[in-house]
This record gives C-alpha cells, sequence and structure tokens, in this order.
C-alpha cells in the first residue's frame, strides 16, 4: 500500500496544479472541491486495497502442503 499512497499524494499535488488549468472545463464544481478530491482518493484506496487484500486471502487460506506437492 505504499506505492499507492505516494501515489495519491503526487496525483494530489499534481491534480491541485492542472485543476488551474481545467477550472474553465468545470460545471457546478469549484476548482478545489474538497469533497471531490477526497471521493476520488477513497475510490483509489478502496480499490487498491481490494486488489492487495483479496489475494492475500486466497493465499492464507490455500494448503500450503498440497500446493508445494502439486508444484
Amino acid at each position: 500500500m505504499g506505492p499507492v499512497f505516494a501515489g495519491i499524494a503526487i496525483g494530489t499535488a499534481l491534480a491541485f496544479v492542472a485543476v488551474q488549468w481545467l477550472a474553465s472545463l468545470l460545471y457546478g464544481v469549484r476548482p478545489t472541491d474538497p469533497a471531490t478530491f477526497l471521493g476520488g482518493v477513497m475510490a483509489l484506496v478502496a480499490v487498491s486495497s481490494a486488489a492487495t487484500v483479496l489475494p492475500i486471502w486466497r493465499a492464507a487460506a490455500a494448503n500450503i502442503v498440497s500446493v508445494l506437492r502439486d508444484e
């Protein structure tokens, strides 16, 4: 999850820079709307957590001995 949080930090910083350039394209939302930024960050954290946790649960549930025998 470390790279995810680093990417979110860098992406948020770049988004604050880019939003000034794209402000004329926004309709009904302030360029630095905190709810929009927080929603985007929370969506990224949820997706990356699911992508990380689901394979870990599968691996933890596997019978190690049978997996190693099959190899």
